[in-house]
């Protein structure tokens, strides 16, 4: 035979009263009093502050955590922009050679045009607008030529191939220009390869 269902409210009243009895047991009448009770309200105010300053210490992190993510962030934007801008330098660096050749074929058949010749005239004509639809593309990557004719001598964008004594300009400039240099946006590609003065001998 099944046994009465109880009310709902009738166990909960003797659950609870139960378990306030078996509390009382198990933390004794010492645990109860009113001193304990008295410290307990004095140790407040010390464990707000201790959880303040931890909350102080957990915010300081998240905001240092958010600060290097940001600038990781950045450095990672900057780096992959910095990859895009100089990915074609390995190519641009080999086309130069072929750009050097150009120019020094167009300087040679200049020098031995006839000016009545029309024909050579014509094939001229043509090799200067080459090299300038080569130069124009060029430069819509970012690489530009720089003269070092003139100016003093600078080891970051110049080589030196050799030195020549001239009594007629500083020492350390530069005389000749052997090959123009070449940069890509701001870093250099090809240094100018150039002939340097030094002090003439007595």
């Amino acid at each position: 035979m099944s046994q009465p269902i109880q009310d709902d409210k009738d166990i909960n009243e003797n659950n609870s009263v139960e378990t306030h009895e078996e509390l009382v047991e198990l933390a004794g009448p010492e645990l109860v009093t009113d001193e304990n009770l008295e410290k307990d309200r004095e140790d407040v105010p010390h464990l707000v502050h201790k959880v303040q300053s931890e909350m102080a210490l957990v915010q300081d992190r998240y905001l240092r955590l958010a600060a290097e993510f940001e600038n990781f962030k950045k450095r990672s934007e900057r780096e992959q922009q910095t990859s895009v801008r100089f990915a074609s330098a390995g190519l641009l660096r080999d086309l130069l050679p072929v750009l050097d050749n150009l120019e020094q074929a167009l300087l040679a058949a200049d020098a031995g045009a006839k000016a009545e010749d029309k024909s050579y005239q014509t094939v001229i004509t043509g090799l200067k607008m080459v090299l300038k639809h080569f130069q124009d593309t060029l430069n819509r990557f970012g690489i530009q030529s720089f003269s070092a004719l003139g100016l003093p001598f600078d080891p970051l964008k110049h080589e030196a191939v050799m030195e020549r004594e001239n009594a007629d300009v500083p020492s350390g400039q530069v005389l000749e220009e052997f090959q123009k240099g070449y940069m890509l946006h701001e870093r250099l590609v090809r240094p100018a390869r150039v002939v340097v003065a030094k002090p003439v001998n007595v």
